[in-house]
């Protein structure tokens, strides 16, 4: 849960609020476009002074720590979430990350039973002929360590090779799991007509892969530490309760030295202290099956001497178990859950709803007034295939506690804009507080200018990018071209904004609401939740 000092301040985000906030960002974007969002603007600009209160901070300092510090987002975006609850109906965000836990210990469950089912199979004996070593070395040393690898390694390669067919369906039985209707029935706690909203805020899970995926190693890893938990309890009761013979056979050209080397190399990590759960050279050799004939061991050894090999062997197979199935599946689990907590504190809580939060909560300084928001409503956002996964930047993040300078913006003119290119910055200065660094020219004649264009911002490292475009242009596969190119160079996470304008330096004006509506739609059908459009010059 998110931790609250005094009333509101949050200090660490976890899985059930961050789905509240994106579930509370759809419920507000189809309010807006239902002609409430004068509600929605008075409502938060109430809550943001009360936000702001609690985390002692002005307006101005907000500001550029929203910019630059994402604790700082946290805080505020988790102090507004605070502020709401009570005020509207229940969020999903409590149910989905039970349903993650129900499905945690359903696969639990099932690496119990499986557990069990493996150890009593690969230890049976029914007083014929002894327990073969081989299968049980063979299930739970050979095959678990590596499947554990190659997942591991898969997941650490995966932009190189993509998601691997084995942990695909892995995880795709997981997510089906865990978004089952009975799961809902079990839970018995889901809101009324909570359906629709659960598949939109699942829609937005792209957002955050770190996140979901890590959870899906862990939930994986928890089936994993029960399967090899419940097989070591298995091993143990069949041994203190029955009286098993060990041996080995195989019909590979194995010979015992061969295998003592095996043996040898799995006990590497115990040997130091348990030098009597390694079996030597001798017990090996000894303790073969050979089939030949009448079945029997090698040497044909006596009563003591077998009990003695069986002494070694079930140390040794227990200890396999222990340090080459139990301890790295809990070690992976326990590494996944500190990945998902990383990941959950790195989300940036910058896409385009929550830029649009953060200015209801903290608008800009004065000389831009909030149009009403119900006429910059747009359309419910077509369906967004998947992009292109962009080059991602990574940023050093952290909360400070005294406001951050604010990095600076680009400005792009599009088009015959270009004859006003140095007119322009204070534009976007008055609206979003931003300072521009440059203003660059695109969308002419020449295509090689585009292309200068994208490297001057690749050059300047830009994170927020403002394209001013005149109204009446239509959103063109060109212009929509572009900005794919400079996603693509900027990297997933920088702000791209697009800004209508008409009228000329002695008087800019914005664009009508559907000229905004309809960029608006052509856009959403990017799929990129870090674009969006936004009226520059109305006044309420």
């Amino acid at each position: 849960m998110m931790r609250a000092e005094s009333q509101g301040t949050i200090e660490t985000m976890k899985l059930a609020e961050l789905i509240d906030l994106e579930s509370q960002l759809l419920r507000d974007e189809a309010a807006t476009r239902d002609g409430e969002g004068r509600k929605l603007l008075e409502r938060d600009r109430a809550i943001g002074e009360a936000v702001l209160r609690e985390l002692s901070v002005d307006a101005e300092g907000a500001r550029s720590l929203i910019a630059s510090d994402v604790g700082f987002r946290h805080r505020a975006a988790g102090g507004w979430l605070a502020q709401l609850r009570g005020k509207v109906k229940r969020l999903p965000g409590a149910r989905m990350e039970r349903g993650y836990a129900l499905v945690g210990w359903i696969l639990g469950a099932l690496g119990v039973v499986l557990g069990v089912g493996a150890a009593s199979a690969a230890l049976h004996y029914d007083g014929s002929r002894p327990v073969n070593v081989s299968y049980f070395i063979a299930v739970f040393v050979g095959l678990q360590v590596t499947l554990l690898v190659a997942m591991i390694l898969m997941m650490a390669l995966r932009r190189a090779v993509g998601t691997s067919t084995l942990i695909g369906w892995a995880q795709a039985f997981v997510v089906w799991l865990s978004r089952a209707r009975w799961v809902d029935k079990l839970l018995r706690d889901l809101p009324e007509d909570a359906g629709g909203e659960l598949a939109s805020v699942r829609s937005r899970t792209s957002l955050y892969g770190g996140v979901e995926r890590w959870l899906l190693f862990g939930l994986t890893q928890k089936f994993g530490v029960l399967f090899n938990l419940s097989a070591l309890v298995t091993c143990l009761m069949l041994v203190v309760f029955t009286d098993l013979t060990f041996s080995w056979s195989t019909t590979l050209n194995l010979t015992g030295e061969e295998l003592h080397g095996i043996v040898e190399t799995i006990g590497a990590p115990w040997s130091w202290c348990l030098g009597d759960a390694v079996p030597d050279s001798d017990t090996i050799q000894r303790s073969e099956w050979v089939r030949h004939g009448t079945p029997k061991f090698e040497g044909k050894p006596s009563l003591e001497d077998v009990q003695k090999w069986g002494s070694v062997w079930w140390r040794f197979l227990v200890m396999s178990l222990i340090v080459w199935g139990l301890l790295p599946r809990l070690l992976a689990f326990l590494f996944a859950q500190w990945r998902v907590r990383r990941s959950l504190a790195r989300t940036d809580l910058a896409h385009g709803a929550f830029q649009r939060l953060f200015e209801r909560l903290v608008p800009p300084p004065a000389g831009w007034s909030a149009p009403a928001p119900e006429d910059v409503a747009a359309p419910p956002p077509a369906k967004r295939p998947q992009r292109r996964r962009a080059t991602r930047r990574k940023k050093k993040e952290g909360a400070t506690k005294t406001p951050a300078k604010e990095p600076t913006a680009q400005a792009i003119a599009w088009g015959r804009l270009a004859r006003h290119r140095a007119t322009l910055p204070p534009v976007v200065e008055r609206r979003f507080g931003w300072d521009v660094g440059a203003c660059h020219s695109a969308g002419g004649a020449k295509l090689e200018d585009d292309a200068a264009c994208v490297d001057a911002l690749v050059g300047a490292a830009a994170d927020r990018v403002v394209l001013l475009v005149e109204a009446g242009v239509q959103p063109t596969k060109e212009v929509v071209g572009f900005l794919v190119d400079v996603r693509e160079r900027l990297g997933a996470r920088a702000q791209l904004v697009v800004g209508l304008l008409a009228g000329d330096p002695d008087g800019w004006h914005d664009a009508d609401a559907e000229e905004v509506q309809q960029w608006q739609s052509r856009l959403d059908a990017v799929g990129d939740p870090y674009l969006r459009v936004e009226r520059m010059v109305a006044t309420a």
